[in-house]
């Protein structure tokens, strides 16, 4: 017990310095003229900012070990997938207890020497459909895992990559351009010239 309240204080205190260096980085984004531009999408992208390499390792590592969504909320991106992970996991986890509840009580009952030929049948018959249950919320909550850890390493790259790429569209200087343009008369119409300034 006393492993797991230091553990437990432990990866509380990461999570407070955690918090302290992202808002040391973050500046008023919304200042930029730009920033009424872009969309919402861009929006949520720079206001969480870029994850720092100690959010991206406790995250990461919060997600294979505990699972359930958690190393997506703390990557900020639970609303996205996290929920789904929760969800599933708390899914089959249940079906995991629940068969083999059911498997622990039929082996039980095989124990009872005064059962029917009948009682006996329905008791392996339990004992089958709990095993079954057993292995299918296993095996269902090691795909939801690996999926889970999997798609916790894109996300949190991918933030990091969009949060960059929306920097450097804000930060680029505009440099007008202009371009002339001019046809010469023909017999059948007129000449023109012109001159396009864009930004």
């Amino acid at each position: 017990m006393k492993n797991i309240k230091l553990f437990l204080f432990a990866l509380s205190l990461g999570f407070q310095l955690i918090n302290l260096s992202v808002l040391a980085q973050q500046a008023p984004i919304e200042e930029n003229p730009k920033y009424s531009l872009l969309s919402p999408e861009e929006k949520r992208i720079l206001k969480i900012g870029r994850l720092s390499s100690g959010k991206l390792a406790a995250s990461r590592i919060t997600g294979l070990i505990v699972g359930f969504g958690i190393g997506h909320a703390m990557a900020h991106q639970y609303g996205k997938m996290g929920w789904v992970f929760t969800a599933g996991e708390g899914v089959a986890a249940g079906v995991t207890l629940l068969g083999l509840t059911i498997a622990a009580a039929s082996g039980l009952s095989a124990l009872d020497d005064n059962r029917t030929s009948e009682e006996e049948q329905n008791s392996k018959e339990s004992g089958d459909f709990g095993v079954a249950m057993f292995t299918a919320g296993l095996v269902g909550f090691g795909i939801l895992k690996l999926w889970e850890t999997l798609d916790l390493f894109v996300r949190t790259d991918l933030q990091n990559t969009q949060y960059d790429e929306l920097q450097e569209k804000l930060n680029a200087q505009v440099r007008p351009h202009m371009s002339l343009s001019f046809a010469p008369s023909t017999p059948k119409s007129d000449g023109f010239a012109g001159v396009k300034l864009s930004f």
